[in-house]
C-alpha cells in the first residue's frame, strides 16, 4: 500500500511538472469562467502537500486585467481533511496586484470575472437560513500577502494602494478567532472630474 501511495505521489509530482498538466487546467477554469485565467508554472512539490503556482494572470469578459501575482504557495494537511478540517498550514501570495473596478451597476470586475451574470444567486446570503455554516471547518496556520498593490475604481473615485503586505496566523473560523496584520501605503486618492 505505501509502494502504491508513493508510486501515485510521485506521479502527480512529475505530471504536475509538464506543460500538459498546466494546459489541462487553464483550459479547465477558462472554460468555466467568462474571464481568462493564465499561468506560467503550476506545480505539486514534494515537500508535503505543496502547491505553488506562478505569474497569475486573470483578466475580465473584456480583455481587462483584474488580477495577477508573481507566486502562490499552499501547503494543505491532507489528513485533517478526514476530520471536516481543512488544514492550511501556509499560504503565501508574493507580487499581488489588484484592479478592482466598479460599475453603474455595482458589480465588480474581479466577480465578472469569475463568474457570470446568471451564476450569481437571486437572493442575498442574509436572508438565507437554509444553510447554518461551512461543511467542513477552516484553519490556517499562516498566510501572508508581500509585495501587494490594490486599486479600486468606482464612477466617482480611484484609491490606489501602492503597498499592500497582510499576515494572518492561527485562523479558525468555527472558533472566529486568529490574528491579522496589515500594513498599507495609500499612494493616491484623486476624485474623478464629471
Amino acid at each position: 500500500m505505501l509502494f502504491l501511495l508513493a508510486m501515485l505521489s510521485a506521479g502527480l509530482y512529475g505530471y504536475s511538472r509538464s506543460g500538459h498538466a498546466r494546459t489541462l487546467a487553464m483550459n479547465r477554469i477558462n472554460a468555466a469562467i467568462p474571464g481568462t485565467l493564465s499561468a506560467g508554472q503550476i506545480r505539486l512539490l514534494a515537500e508535503g502537500a505543496l502547491l505553488r503556482l506562478d505569474d497569475i494572470r486573470l483578466m475580465d469578459a473584456k480583455g481587462n486585467f483584474c488580477l495577477a501575482f508573481d507566486s502562490l504557495r499552499l501547503k494543505i494537511q491532507w489528513r485533517s481533511l478526514f476530520d471536516k478540517v481543512l488544514e492550511i498550514s501556509l499560504l503565501q501570495i508574493d507580487g499581488l496586484t489588484l484592479n478592482l473596478i466598479e460599475d453603474a451597476t455595482g458589480r465588480i470586475n474581479l466577480v465578472n470575472a469569475l463568474t457570470a451574470g446568471d451564476d450569481m444567486p437571486e437572493d442575498s446570503p442574509e436572508n438565507d437560513t437554509s444553510r447554518t455554516g461551512l461543511p467542513l471547518n477552516v484553519k490556517i496556520q499562516t498566510a501572508q500577502i508581500t509585495r501587494g498593490a490594490l486599486s479600486f475604481s468606482d464612477p466617482e473615485n480611484t484609491v490606489d494602494v501602492g503597498s499592500l503586505n497582510v499576515s494572518v496566523t492561527e485562523v479558525d473560523l468555527q472558533q472566529m478567532s486568529g490574528a491579522v496584520s496589515i500594513d498599507v501605503g495609500v499612494s493616491h486618492s484623486p476624485m474623478r472630474q464629471q
